[in-house]
């Protein structure tokens, strides 16, 4: 999302008195936009996890809220019936003094680089959506070609996200297919995304 739009939201919700919940938990990489929080501290809550954009085994969250809600988010969190692991916690605060934070992070970017590039290359015939710090994709297209897309490849043995899985509106004709690139060993990751585009060859172009 870019610079203009993240300040357009902000405004909107500005001139509604709207809170925003911003997902930070795969806002990783360098170059990546400033998170909306940045933009408005005073309306914005951000979550954020560290098993995501660090490791798996690190079950620690994160969350930023208004200085007005400190209070109460506070209170909340102590009501609820787990709390983070204190030897995650422990190692947390070791790798945030050494460095190994920052280290992992920069290897996890360039590895999603490195798969964002692969996607972009192998599906170079689809109008693909995928930035280069990301671990998904989008390949845009209409509601029911997208569907028949999740039916030939899981015919193909490869599982995608299905539109209706991230569609509020069903009947919305602007629709697509995500792509997880993170997950898959890379050479996996290349076997699925060349059947992939064979499959997009099938299908008519986006709408727009």
């Amino acid at each position: 999302m870019s610079a203009a739009r993240r300040r357009a939201i902000v405004e909107v919700c500005r001139a509604h008195d709207v809170h925003i919940v911003e997902d930070g938990v795969y806002q990783a990489g360098a170059g990546e936009e400033p998170p909306l929080v940045t933009l408005a501290p005073d309306r914005c809550l951000w979550v954020g996890s560290l098993s995501k954009t660090v490791s798996p085994g690190l079950r620690v969250g994160v969350l930023v809220v208004p200085p007005d809600m400190v209070r109460s988010a506070s209170f909340a969190l102590q009501a609820l019936p787990f709390a983070p692991s204190p030897l995650s916690c422990a190692v947390i605060e070791d790798w945030l003094a050494n460095g190994t934070i920052d280290a992992v992070r920069a290897e996890l970017t360039a590895e999603a680089a490195r798969r964002a590039d692969l996607a972009t290359a192998l599906l170079r015939n689809r109008p693909l959506i995928c930035r280069p710090t990301a671990y998904h994709a989008w390949l845009p297209l209409p509601r029911q070609a997208a569907e028949r897309f999740t039916a030939a490849a899981a015919g193909l043995g490869i599982a995608v996200t299905p539109p209706r899985a991230v569609m509020t509106d069903p009947d919305d004709d602007d629709s697509g297919i995500r792509l997880c690139l993170g997950g898959p060993a890379l050479r996996d990751l290349t076997r699925a995304l060349t059947l992939l585009s064979g499959i997009g060859q099938e299908l008519p172009p986006v709408m727009r």
